[in-house]
């Protein structure tokens, strides 16, 4: 979050707000304009607040997400491996002309 940059942002309207008042120009804006700074350290913090929440939640859907990757590659490993056993275009098949057997292996 560029939060520095947005802190920075409120320096000029800070001043720019005292510079009205100092000519006695008052409007309902102005106050409001005068606590925004404290208003967006509130919505920051309450940022924060829920990031906390969510993060053992967002972690524990990680593990979630890992843990079906891990049984995926086993899965694959697998069919990897018995396919390689069992392999349809094997040169001993070609040469028997046992077509059927490739397909049943498929």
């Amino acid at each position: 979050l560029a939060t520095n940059a947005v802190k920075r942002m409120f320096l000029p309207i800070r001043e720019l707000c005292q510079l009205l008042k100092k000519h006695h120009i008052t409007h309902d804006g102005l106050v409001e304009l005068e606590h925004s700074p404290t208003k967006w350290d509130e919505v920051i913090r309450m940022a924060f607040d829920v990031k906390e929440q969510i993060l053992p939640l967002q972690s524990e859907e990680v593990l979630k997400i890992r843990n079906k990757i891990d049984v995926f590659a086993e899965e694959l490993q697998g069919f990897t491996h018995e396919f390689r056993e069992q392999c349809p275009f094997d040169s001993k098949k070609a040469f028997t002309g046992d077509f059927d057997a490739r397909y049943d292996t498929m």
